[in-house]
């Protein structure tokens, strides 16, 4: 008796900037394009991250998060229409704001529920607070 298996391919890092490189210039999917991975999708639980955000020419934002409960996607958003590859770092965490000097979340807000998105997550730093 004969089994038929499929095999996923999972996309690069590589397909994941191009894929992400996709949305417009300025917008944050796009901006995540252009940094590196420097975390693991399966080691964010209980980490302090801080995210990757610049802000503008005239702030700079430190906002570090604790991702405590991920939030998976629809199955059908898992795999990459255009190349039928199973994306990279998809889905969200809802996460607690542990620190930030960001105007949307003063210290007064610490401990605030956030919902960040993995891709989001795996380009941040992990913080020693």
């Amino acid at each position: 008796m004969a089994f038929k298996t499929t095999r996923t391919r999972f996309e690069t890092e590589a397909e994941e900037q191009a894929r992400l490189a996709e949305f417009p210039e300025g917008s944050l999917t796009h901006t995540l394009s252009t940094r590196p991975v420097s975390l693991t999708e399966d080691s964010l639980a209980d980490l302090a991250i801080e995210l990757p955000w610049h802000g503008d020419k005239h702030h700079q934002y430190q906002v570090i998060v604790e991702p405590i409960e991920f939030r998976g996607v629809r199955p059908d958003g898992y795999i990459n229409q255009k190349s039928s590859l199973r994306k990279r770092n998809i889905g969200s965490w809802i996460c607690l704001v542990v620190s930030s000097n960001h105007p949307s979340y003063p210290p007064a807000n610490a401990g605030h529920r956030v919902t960040i998105r993995t891709d989001e997550l795996v380009r941040g730093h992990q913080s020693n607070i």
